[in-house]
């Protein structure tokens, strides 16, 4: 959907993950731009990041990336 191929990896085994376990597509604007790993660590209540992947053509600048780290 959308150009934007998503499999939720969660019960693949942790050899076959491509993306990682809790990825969630991270959407720029109108275009869906790349995809993160989320992991919440509720004993200390925050919000982990486990890795970021950028999609092909997804804007590389900085103030993007800045956007993003803000808004998670």
């Amino acid at each position: 959907m959308f150009g934007f191929d998503y499999l939720h990896e969660n019960f693949l085994p942790q050899s076959k993950r491509k993306f990682g376990t809790f990825v969630h597509p991270i959407l720029y604007g109108d275009r869906l731009i790349g995809r993160a790993d989320l992991r919440m660590d509720r004993k200390n209540e925050k919000l982990l990041v486990n890795s970021v992947h950028a999609e092909r053509g997804a804007p590389g600048d900085k103030e993007v990336s800045s956007e993003i780290r803000q808004t998670i």
